[in-house]
């Protein structure tokens, strides 16, 4: 099931594959989705 959070990550990795993008946010929800792996201190 998709939720508006999850949805709204979707259409941003669909819009912007291949590039670089920087998101901002004080939830932890994004690292959920992303991964530790994807996080750049």
């Amino acid at each position: 099931m998709l939720t508006l959070g999850t949805l709204a990550i979707h259409k941003i990795d669909e819009k912007c594959a291949g590039t670089q993008v920087l998101v901002i946010t004080h939830s932890a929800f994004i690292l959920d989705k992303l991964g530790p792996d994807e996080l750049i201190l």
